[in-house]
């Protein structure tokens, strides 16, 4: 019978270089029923390069504090500091989200600038993007060439160190978090298929950490924060606080950021832990929405003040939906993006598994350079060709809103409704408006402020004014339409003075322009200028464009914008979705700080859209719509009906694309990161639509159920194998034959048990830690454990101390966790994850035998 674990306190135990566990083995002379080798030669000194466990437990003595000076004693932090570390953590966060999100979006808006200044030159359009985004990236790949622990999202990294990997030293410093910050706001300023979402949990765990050991430095710090060698919960505590804040500033969405720490990161969790973190990323939203708009504006007479979510969507009665073929086609949705999740996963665990290994031959800066290089070229000719080949739409009412089920957005039904502008301007006499369809949208129109002029206008005078009373036009009113209200309708025109001028508009062919704004649905070159139809402007915009030549929060915006179904065709979305799939896959890993939780987002929302497209497509003639156009709209398209001018169909196909771009960002999104929760929540957040939760929920599970068949974990988990960090997830990881073996049938190697004898001289111990790397050693009276002492203890005591031997009681913990050799393995990994042990020593008859650490318990 082997005895498989690691040697007590090796620090390889803990290495990412250190593969599987180890055996130790003692004299024959102990009785064990074991067959015993003793080893002559010391073990070699190992210089481990990876992370070791976190001490989550004081050393304990019997005279705690009594003849011990401050450095050693173990210090639990009241409750008032805390809040206090809290509140820092969260208002830090918060100001460097805003950095952050003003950075990129400056750099973006200058690129952008910049491109226009040479369009409609697609040639010159293209280097000048180009060269503007390989500087950005170039400052970015800097950033990770000085602090390598800032490539990527980190999220992995955080995640690992909630769960007990001791990653602070190369994780979280100050250089890692300007090299994240400054790396963010280049990367994402640039054309790279990147966000910034993934590296502000980073970026947020990072500031808690380092808040945290700001407080060490106050004079009453040993009151705030553990002791070196001591407890070191609440850095876990200021790390967890400091991701949820970055999650809660990045998105506007402090329950997501909550359930994030809770679902995903922290494994150690209280009731108390929940009102901690879910208080600091509200004060940190609070402090980002003052960034937004500042207080004063708030107290300023008249000014009004609302939250908006990031990514809102206009709800309503005609917005939500039910049916039974709604969430069948969301579970549908959940199937396919749960398939494209694995898939997306598999692309980028195989390129950064191949970086890796450049990483470990030792070529890999030329390597990761060139790769940038090439993914810059690429991305700058997704954001430039694919718009110049698409070919420009116009923006009118009934190119938009056709088979739309009236969940128009509020910047566009300001153009639709006369009233919206009012409310836009004064917000207190919405309650006494009315909606009003605006002037000059149709060819004939409802104004009963300028109608009754334009009719009764005296032709006596001027002969050449047009007729503008409809029924003289031959329009037949319907039976609704009271005699006085009659007067109300009239030609169309935008204002009484045009139509003195003669600019009517002919209704024959009416031309209802839909104003965009250029940053959310751009044109693009000299063939997407304005047209000119019967005195109307008739703007276009290019759909390509609006996908591809905005940054990506905009991107999603635009999927999840709803009320229009043929803003986005299906054309447009598939070509950039297949283009833009395989850049965020490949540029997730290499040499910038970046994210994917926005790619993710607009991943699923392209899929999403396209399954709605196609469905309203083919069941437009189907479902009637859930509520009709306001009373006075309804008239003008009954009346331009009967004239044989179908404007607007007055039928709609199933839910909106819109909403099934939600769906499909879900299911993405859990599918490929495995998180339900956190999507459910953010996505709720983000879009203030809360009637949408049982849909999100259907598509997160299903995608979720989808993709875990293929892949065993999400994708942050998954990435934790390429630098081999040892995780523990919930249930043990290993086979079911060796859960319920016991803790001396775990496979391994055979390394030394080091020992110590209560008594050790300076010389001895000085030649014991320079033989090897461990880090605890069991002292051993008469082959019986007397207790754990740790590498640190020792080294500090030769270094503070000038006498000649050392009583190891005075250092050692007297109490260490320890199991029988016959113990079962799953009950030993349930004690060694939930306690949050770095060491648990195994013992025969009281004598150790070995000792079962981090690496133990998880397969080859």
């Amino acid at each position: 019978m082997n005895i498989s674990m690691a040697p007590l306190g090796s620090n390889r135990e803990d290495g990412v270089d250190d593969v599987g566990s180890h055996v130790d083995e003692v004299g024959s002379e102990a009785g064990l029923p074991l067959r015993l080798e003793q080893a002559e030669q010391a073990a070699a000194p190992a210089s481990s390069s990876g992370p070791e466990s976190i001490h989550l437990h004081d050393v304990w003595r019997p005279d705690m504090g009594k003849n011990l000076s401050h450095t050693h004693r173990g210090c639990h932090p009241t409750q008032s500091w805390i809040w206090i570390l809290n509140f820092l953590i969260a208002i830090s966060v918060a100001v460097c989200s805003q950095v952050v999100h003003y950075g990129m979006e400056i750099l973006g808006d200058l690129r952008i600038y910049l491109i226009d200044l040479v369009l409609p030159n697609v040639a010159g359009a293209w280097g000048i993007n180009f060269l503007t985004c390989i500087g950005f990236v170039a400052i970015a790949c800097k950033c990770v060439e000085w602090q390598p622990s800032s490539i990527s999202s980190g999220i992995p990294g955080v995640i690992a160190f909630l769960n007990g990997v001791d990653l602070e030293e190369s994780l979280f410093s100050f250089g890692v978090l300007v090299a994240k910050m400054v790396g963010v706001i280049c990367a994402c300023g640039s054309s790279l298929a990147v966000g910034p979402e993934g590296p502000m949990i980073h970026i947020g765990a990072t500031i808690g950490v380092l808040v945290c050991n700001c407080l060490q430095q106050i004079k009453c710090r040993n009151g705030i924060h553990p002791s070196r060698g001591g407890s070191r919960s609440i850095q876990l505590h200021a790390a967890a606080v400091g991701a949820g804040c970055g999650v809660a500033a990045a998105f506007e969405a402090p329950f997501a950021g909550t359930l994030f720490v809770v679902e995903e990161a922290a494994t150690y969790l209280s009731q108390r832990f929940f009102i901690h973190v879910f208080s600091a990323c509200c004060l940190s939203l609070s402090v980002v929405l003052l960034a937004i708009q500042p207080a004063w504006e708030w107290l300023w007479e008249g000014a009004t003040w609302q939250f908006t979510p990031l990514f809102q969507v206009f709800i309503g009665p005609s917005c939500s939906h039910s049916s039974p073929t709604f969430f069948l086609t969301c579970a549908l949705i959940g199937v396919v993006c749960g398939l494209l999740g694995s898939v997306f996963n598999q692309i980028i665990l195989e390129l950064n598994f191949r970086r890796a290994s450049w990483r470990a031959r030792g070529v890999h800066r030329g390597r990761l350079r060139c790769e940038l290089l090439v993914l810059t070229a690429l991305s700058c000719s997704v954001e430039i060709f694919l718009p110049a080949i698409w070919h420009c739409h116009e923006s009118t009412l009934q190119h938009a809103f056709e088979n739309s089920n009236q969940c128009i957005a509020a910047e566009w039904a300001a153009q639709m409704f006369k009233s919206k502008e009012d409310l836009a301007q004064n917000v207190r006499r919405a309650k006494d408006s009315k909606m009003e369809p605006a002037p000059g949208l149709f060819g004939i129109q409802y104004n009963p402020s300028e109608c009754p002029k334009a009719i009764f206008a005296n032709r006596t005078e001027r002969p050449d004014l047009p007729e503008c009373s409809l029924e003289k036009m031959g329009f037949v009113f319907p039976t609704s339409v009271s005699e006085q209200e009659k007067y109300f309708y009239c030609c169309g025109f935008d204002n009484i003075s045009n139509f003195y001028e003669g600019k009517i508009y002919n209704y024959r062919q009416p031309k209802a322009p839909l104003q965009l704004y250029r940053e959310m649905w751009p044109s693009f070159g000299i063939e997407c200028e304005p047209t000119v139809w019967d005195n109307i402007s008739i703007p276009q915009y290019n759909p390509m464009a609006a996908l591809a030549l905005v940054p990506d929060r905009v991107t999603v915006k635009n999927l999840f914008t709803r009320g229009s179904p043929n803003m986005l065709q299906n054309g447009a979305m598939f070509a950039y979705l297949l283009c833009y799939f395989l850049l965020a896959a490949a540029t997730s890993g290499s040499a910038v700080p970046s994210g994917l939780v926005v790619p993710m987002m607009l991943i699923g929302g392209c899929i999403g859209r396209m399954s709605g497209n196609i469905l309203t497509s083919l069941f437009h003639d189907v479902y009637e719509c859930p509520v009709g156009w306001t009373h006075e709209y309804q008239n003008i398209l009954s009346m331009l009906t009967k004239k044989g001018v179908h404007f607007l169909p007055q039928t709609c196909g199933l839910p909106d694309p819109g909403s099934f771009a939600l769906v499909g960002a879900a299911a993405f999104m859990s599918g490929s990161g495995s998180i339900v929760l956190f999507v459910i929540a953010v996505l709720v957040e983000i879009t203030g639509d809360t009637s949408s939760i049982v849909p999100i929920a259907i598509a997160a599970i299903t995608g979720r159920f989808v993709a875990r068949i293929f892949i065993g974990h999400g994708l942050y988990h998954d990435l934790m194998q390429v630098p081999n960090l040892p995780f523990l997830p919930p249930e043990c990881p290993l086979p079911a034959r060796l859960r319920i073996a016991p803790v001396s049938e775990l496979p391994g190697g055979r390394v030394q048990l080091r020992q110590l004898k209560p008594i050790e001289t300076r010389e001895e111990l000085q030649t014991l830690l320079n033989d090897c790397g461990h880090q605890a050693f069991p002292v051993v009276s008469e082959g019986h454990l007397l207790g754990l002492v740790r590498r640190i203890e020792l080294e500090e005591w030769l270094t503070q101390s000038e006498q000649s031997a050392l009583h190891l009681e005075e250092v050692a913990d007297i109490a260490p966790y320890i199991v029988d050799l016959d113990f079962p393995v799953e009950r030993a990994y349930f004690m060694f994850r939930e306690l949050g042990l770095r060491q648990l020593v195994v013992t025969d008859a009281g004598r150790p035998v070995g000792i079962l650490t981090r690496r133990s318990f998880l397969p080859q």
